[in-house]
């Protein structure tokens, strides 16, 4: 878990660095009416990782607990588009120190306990699972980041 949780705070910290560079009508610019704008993205980062602390923490004391979200009415409700910048950068990060934080004080035996995170049809998966796909899907959305901020896409070194 050490270098799966340096992972996540490298992209986190990497990518927050650089959206605070990116001027403000960029970050809320879309490609289209339907698409996230790059201050949306994060803020589904935001969501996604309080989603995933559930897990993390519930699936610990409870059998399979079961944790969906409709992210793009989450998105929408939280006006992410006109949240201040500096703050969402802050709580992303936050977020993803606290989800990191619980990461490292697990067990190992409680990464192989169940949450099931299907919306459609029962999906659970051992924490490890949702853990290294957390970092897949923040890679992920730090592409769309990037391609909307006009550099190329994103890669760990």
């Amino acid at each position: 878990m050490k270098r799966l949780t340096e992972n996540i705070m490298r992209v986190v910290g990497d990518q927050a660095g650089r959206l605070q560079t990116v001027d403000e009508h960029r970050l809320q610019h879309s490609l289209t009416p339907e698409k996230w704008c790059t201050k949306e993205v994060v803020g589904h980062l935001i969501d996604s990782a309080q989603n995933n602390i559930q897990r993390l923490v519930r699936a610990q004391y409870e059998a399979c607990p079961h944790i969906v979200y409709d992210q793009d009415e989450w998105v929408r409700i939280q006006a992410y588009r006109i949240y201040p910048t500096a703050d969402l950068l802050l709580l992303w990060s936050m977020l993803n120190n606290h989800l990191c934080h619980i990461l490292l004080q697990m067990d190992e035996a409680d990464l192989s306990k169940h949450a099931d995170w299907g919306k459609t049809a029962p999906d659970p998966q051992p924490l490890r699972v949702i853990a290294t796909d957390y970092l897949r899907h923040l890679r992920h959305h730090v592409g769309q980041m990037d391609a909307l901020a006009g550099r190329g896409p994103f890669t760990l070194p």
